[in-house]
């Protein structure tokens, strides 16, 4: 599980910074969006089946699931409709990044040797030591959640300045084991 994590980790980065050309402005975005009976797959293979959900104005809610579940499938389908996302996988993309104090904190703990010449995460060497037992696993989302949280917080709070009454998505695979809802 752990060597399938850091494979998502590395594949590049969809463009998570601008909504489809035919979506709405969020800022003309009134009243609520309603799934219903939504059915969604990649060929033959369904993900999504007779999914229904409302989201109210304002309203904060969080997409969670394990991999595979359709997560990226509906928060693009509600950044497309105009909705506002965070992504969570982002977001700890740039807590492991080169210098930061994160990866500090992990090559403290998980050894100097995740950390390459160049000062860059050797995610495989990471992988290997935080998911190998329960508390290591739980030591690396010690390092990372808070600093995601604060990222989610600073992105939410940019987004509600910036327009009104805004629908957020928070994409987020771990999020009620971050202790974050």
């Amino acid at each position: 599980a752990a060597e399938r994590v850091f494979e998502f980790l590395d594949e590049d980065e969809e463009d998570n910074s601008s909504v489809c050309k035919d979506a709405p402005d969020p800022e003309k975005i009134q009243g609520r969006i309603c799934f219903e009976n939504v059915h969604f797959g990649y060929g033959k293979e369904p993900v999504i089946n007779d999914f229904s959900f409302t989201v109210e104005p304002g309203q904060r809610i969080a997409i969670v699931g394990p991999t595979g579940a359709g997560k990226s499938s509906v928060t693009k389908y509600l950044q497309d409709k105009g909705c506002y996302v965070i992504d969570a996988d982002i977001l700890a993309r740039q807590a492991m990044q080169k210098g930061s104090h994160c990866l500090k904190q992990a090559s403290v703990v998980f050894g100097d040797d995740i950390i390459n010449a160049d000062g860059e995460l050797i995610r495989h060497k990471l992988a290997e030591r935080a998911f190998a037992t329960p508390q290591a696993t739980e030591n690396l989302n010690n390092i990372t959640h808070p600093w995601i949280c604060m990222q989610t917080l600073k992105a939410v709070n940019k987004i509600r300045n910036e327009h009104n009454n805004p629908i957020i998505i928070f994409d987020a695979a771990v999020l009620l084991e971050s202790s974050m809802d």
